[in-house]
C-alpha cells in the first residue's frame, strides 16, 4: 500500500511538473495567468515531491533492504530490468519491478 501511495504521489508530482513547464512556455508566448495559478502549480509540485520523498524511504527491496525508488549518485545494478528510479515508479502497477540496487525482481503487490 505504501508503494502504491508513493507511485501515485510521484505521478501527481510529474503532472504538476508538466503543468509548470507548460505555464512557463505559455507565459513566454504572452499568455498571461494570475500569479495564483503559478503558486498553486508550484505548491502542488513541491507538496507531492515532498510526499514522494518521505514515502520513498518506506518502500524497500526485500532482498537488499535498500529503497526501491531512491537511486542516489551511484549507477544501477547491471542485472536490473530498470535503468533508473523513475522507470521503477512508472512500472509500479505492473505487479513486478526490478530492484535498481541488487537486480532482484520484486513483487509490488505486497509493498
Amino acid at each position: 500500500m505504501l508503494g502504491k501511495m508513493n507511485a501515485i504521489a510521484t505521478y501527481i508530482a510529474w503532472v504538476f511538473l508538466g503543468a509548470m513547464i507548460a505555464s512557463f512556455v505559455l507565459g513566454f508566448f504572452s499568455v498571461t495567468f494570475d500569479m495564483q495559478v503559478y503558486y498553486v502549480i508550484f505548491g502542488g509540485f513541491f507538496l507531492f515531491t515532498i510526499v514522494h520523498f518521505v514515502l520513498a524511504f518506506g518502500v524497500r527491496c526485500p532482498n537488499c533492504n535498500k529503497c526501491l525508488t531512491i537511486q542516489g549518485l551511484h549507477g544501477v545494478h547491471p542485472a536490473s530490468i530498470h535503468k533508473s528510479w523513475s522507470s521503477v515508479v512508472f512500472h509500479w502497477f505492473s505487479g513486478r519491478v526490478g530492484c535498481i540496487h541488487c537486480g532482484a525482481t520484486v513483487s509490488t503487490n505486497d509493498l
